[in-house]
């Protein structure tokens, strides 16, 4: 963990005056180079400032989870966290969609023998953008553009789930005629299955779940976002969060979310089989996590932030956008817990200047880049420390 300088400018070093911002070096290692003066006027800590909200006329320091920014997470405030910056960059794409359809496409259990082998079935021959692509080739869609969502059939209440994996897509089209929808999707029928028997689905059961939009663009991307933002009741299967698989919640066409970075080359080196058992593929697959181990990492560190203070025209202070300053390796949920906060804050909770080093300093301690942390008696962490170490 590097600490940054107290006015927020990158590349301040340590023990050495930043000629840049005219603000002292700290002194006492990372925790006292993250400390931050907590000021009236911006002029004691930085040059004034002046934004649309109005100037900065001052600084508080608050501290929040670490996020491990999985669509598995449990949490329901990493998840509403991600689904919002994915609402922000899917509606203006939508925006540009002459139509909108919700489709629902689903597999039939009996195919297969377990949902992972279905899963992985429709994987490698990418049924979802196939089907798709033959209706774009028959004239039903605007374009081939699409966002689909991927849900497990966990069953309700008492109701024992499938476990088999559906998708939720979106597409740009007006009208798309059931029978060719159903045409499309059961063409990936396995060919060892047996002929269909009466009515039953060849593929699967397909529907368009909904086929207008009152909202528009944003209506369609909340709607398709909210699978995404609630963790289900039942969790997810087993096969999902202890396979060493990519496995995505969300899809889209080919540059539909693009970044606007410019695209690396890929490695061109010669493509592997799924089973490949040489050595090279062994050590990847030993160094793969599982979902289960990186939604466990959710919350073990606690990111420090600096947010500024803006005073508006009727002289009301507004917190602007905050900064980040320092990430320390300490359960977010332990640090509320030594400093008696019983209720973990929705979003960021603010510290005192103290706090926010002794933090640090617990943190390089437990890590052991320093000496034990010692504090003051009347400290508010120190209660806490205490039995901690008890």
């Amino acid at each position: 963990m590097r600490g940054k300088c107290s006015c927020n400018c990158s590349g301040a070093a340590r023990s050495r005056e930043d000629d840049r911002c005219g603000v002292s070096a700290c002194r006492g290692g990372e925790a006292a180079a993250c400390r931050c003066v907590i000021s009236q006027s911006a002029a004691s800590l930085c040059q004034s400032q002046s934004t649309n909200l109005g100037e900065v006329v001052g600084f508080v320091e608050k501290i929040k989870r670490g996020r491990c920014k999985s669509w598995f997470c449990e949490n329901g405030q990493c998840l509403k966290a991600s689904g919002r910056t994915l609402k922000r960059r899917l509606m203006p794409v939508l925006e540009t969609f002459k139509g909108l359809l919700m489709l629902t496409l689903t597999v039939d259990p009996k195919l297969f023998p377990t949902p992972l082998e279905a899963f992985q079935f429709l994987r490698k021959r990418r049924c979802v953008a196939k089907a798709l692509a033959e209706l774009h080739h028959k004239g039903l869609l605007h374009s081939r553009r699409y966002f689909y969502v991927v849900e497990w059939q966990m069953g309700k209440g008492n109701e024992a789930g499938t476990e088999m994996p559906h998708f939720h897509v979106l597409v740009d089209a007006d009208f798309i005629p059931f029978e060719a929808l159903k045409e499309a999707w059961n063409k990936y029928r396995p060919k060892w299955a047996p002929p269909v028997f009466g009515n039953a689905p060849a593929f699967g059961h397909v529907r368009i779940s909904k086929r207008s939009f009152a909202g528009g663009a944003a209506h369609a991307a909340h709607y398709a976002c909210k699978y995404l933002m609630k963790h289900p009741e039942k969790g997810y299967p087993e096969y999902v969060r202890f396979a060493k698989l990519q496995i995505k919640r969300f899809s889209t066409s080919r540059g539909l979310l693009a970044s606007g970075k410019p695209a690396t080359p890929r490695d061109r080196r010669d493509k592997h089989a799924d089973d490949c058992s040489c050595g090279e593929c062994e050590a990847r697959r030993e160094r793969r996590t599982t979902i289960a181990e990186r939604t466990a990492r959710c919350g073990q560190t606690t990111i420090l932030t600096r947010v500024p203070l803006h005073a508006t025209a009727d002289g009301e202070l507004k917190e602007g956008r905050p900064r980040f300053i320092a990430r320390a390796k300490v359960p977010f949920a332990e640090v509320l817990w030594l400093m008696g906060v019983e209720d973990e804050p929705a979003t960021s909770y603010e510290v005192t200047p103290a706090q926010w080093e002794d933090i640090l300093r617990l943190d390089e301690s437990q890590r052991g880049l320093s000496d034990a942390v010692s504090l003051s008696s009347d400290h508010p962490l120190i209660k806490g420390h205490r039995r901690k170490s008890a």
